[in-house]
């Protein structure tokens, strides 16, 4: 993700506390779900290794039968390694727009959007660009939200 790029320009010492204190790492099996349409988002994920399926529109009264799914989603998307799922739950809060589930073993590193605000805010030069980032990230939201998903697609460079 652009942000976490930029961070490691401005200065790697946030990006290690970061790594030490926001970030975990999480590993999935084949056919985990790992959320729901509707559900609260409290972390963020970049996929290491593995693969995703994410579905956009799939009703949560259908997530239990998977010969539903594709059938019920407005969408499904195949996201590959290196992805950040749920970026907007650092600037904002959020509800998952869709369901996210593994079609292999999965390992992410998963970002709490309580320790990242923490750790950011304590970092001057890597907080006032957090804070540019965030105003345009929710900017972009306010033009984007009909399509907007939990699957990020977009690069917002602030840095040359």
């Amino acid at each position: 993700d652009q942000l976490f790029k930029d961070l490691q320009r401005i200065d790697r010492s946030t990006l290690r506390e970061l790594a030490h204190s926001a970030m975990t790492d999480v590993f999935t099996q084949r056919d985990e779900v790992l959320f729901f349409t509707g559900h609260t988002c409290s972390r963020s994920l970049f996929l290491d290794n593995g693969s995703l399926r994410y579905v956009v529109g799939l009703e949560p009264t259908k997530r239990d039968r998977p010969w539903l799914r594709m059938l019920a989603a407005d969408r499904v998307d195949t996201i590959d390694r290196g992805h950040l799922i749920s970026e907007a739950v650092l600037w904002t809060k959020w509800k998952h727009k869709g369901q996210l589930h593994t079609t292999g073993n999965s390992r992410f590193i998963a970002v709490d959007v309580d320790e990242f605000g923490a750790v950011i805010s304590g970092y001057n030069e890597a907080y006032s660009h957090a804070v540019r980032y965030a105003r345009r990230y929710i900017w972009y939201l306010n033009q984007n939200s009909d399509s907007v998903t939990d699957v990020t697609r977009h690069s917002l460079r602030l840095l040359s």
